[in-house]
């Protein structure tokens, strides 16, 4: 569709194309939304480096968005199913999501350890008194 709108505007060249480049404007933009969304669903270097290395990413931007003080505490474990990796992933995303949205939380927690071959992965968060 940019394409298109790109030959679009050369051939007009002559004629007023402001609000063709406005369209264009408007894709570039949606088209860097569906890329971060992409990102932000499924990071490439969770797939690459494993989950305690996408998480620590992922922590490394809320930390950078919100102000937020986010402890992380993991032991080294092998390598999860890809299918669990994420799941485990997305949770501890929309966890620190619903603790950014209450501002007057100022700390965080995540907790990760194998314990009898189980990988729970823990957190808390002091203002609720609950467990992500």
């Amino acid at each position: 569709m940019k394409a298109m709108l790109d030959a679009s505007i050369k051939q007009l060249a002559d004629q007023d194309t402001e609000e063709l480049r406005k369209v264009v404007q408007i894709v570039n933009d949606l088209m860097g939304r569906v890329r971060q969304l992409s990102i932000d669903l499924r990071p490439q270097m969770l797939d690459e480096l494993g989950l305690i290395k996408a998480l620590e990413w992922q922590l490394t931007r809320v930390r950078e968005q919100s102000r937020l003080d986010i402890s992380f505490f993991h032991n080294e474990f092998e390598r999860l199913p890809p299918h669990i990796e994420i799941v485990v992933f997305r949770i501890v995303q929309e966890a620190l999501t619903n603790v950014t949205r209450h501002p007057s939380r100022q700390r965080c927690a995540i907790r990760s350890a194998s314990v009898r071959g189980r990988r729970p992965l823990p957190g808390s968060d002091p203002g609720f008194r609950s467990r992500i």
